[in-house]
């Protein structure tokens, strides 16, 4: 029995010392690793701490300056001014009177103040176109002044001024000269709003004439 406690003590010491020698090992370890790495760390902290001067600039290249252009100056050719364009004169008159009688033709002569319906050689040169609206406006007239019974004795004389358009019909009217009589003067109004002559005033007529209808 005493020599097998020998041996179990023996063992025990052996372990004992087994298990000492491991943890001085494993902090012999440690402390290396701490040690160690502690001065890695700072190395690398000091590496960082370290700044990079910039490169010195290029050298600076002077660049010549660009040939000067020599500009040559045209000359100008002053061109002469034009002639101002007369201004449009205004639209001729036709001066007309117009006399009428109920049932009757008007009457068309050259009015003064106005261009004459007679040429130099004794022929119209708007005749038959004056002929033809003052026959159309005299029936007119006369019908509506039969349709409103009349007109007292007398003679009324209305004198307007009218403004044809290409296709003869009448554009403006105004009456410039009253007779006095408000009928005849309605009747001329009436007849003028509607007017249409069948043909187109010719080329080179005036389209603003004044009329008088006598009555």
């Amino acid at each position: 029995m005493s020599e097998l406690k020998k041996k179990n003590a023996k063992k025990q010491k052996a372990l004992i010392a087994s298990v000492v020698g491991v943890f001085a090992l494993c902090v012999a370890v440690l402390v290396f690793s701490v040690f160690f790495t502690g001065k890695v760390d700072q190395r690398k902290k000091e590496i960082q701490m370290i700044t990079l001067l910039p490169p010195p600039p290029p050298p600076k290249v002077d660049i010549p300056p660009p040939p000067k252009v020599e500009e040559k100056i045209e000359e100008q050719i002053q061109e002469p001014d034009e002639p101002e364009q007369e201004a449009e004169a205004p639209p001729q008159e036709l001066g007309v009177d117009a006399e009428a009688g109920l049932g009757d033709d008007f009457g068309l002569k050259a009015r003064k103040g106005g261009q004459g319906l007679i040429g130099g050689q004794g022929g119209s040169i708007y005749g038959w176109y004056t002929n033809l609206l003052s026959t159309d406006l005299q029936k007119m007239v006369n019908e509506i002044i039969r349709k409103e019974g009349g007109l007292p004795d007398g003679k009324w004389r209305t004198v307007v001024k009218i403004e044809l358009d290409v296709s003869g019909k009448i554009k403006n009217f105004s009456i410039i000269g009253s007779s006095g009589n408000q009928k005849m003067d309605a009747a001329v109004n009436k007849a003028l709003a509607s007017a249409q002559v069948n043909e187109p005033p010719p080329p080179g007529m005036p389209r603003i004439m004044k009329l008088s209808f006598t009555i």
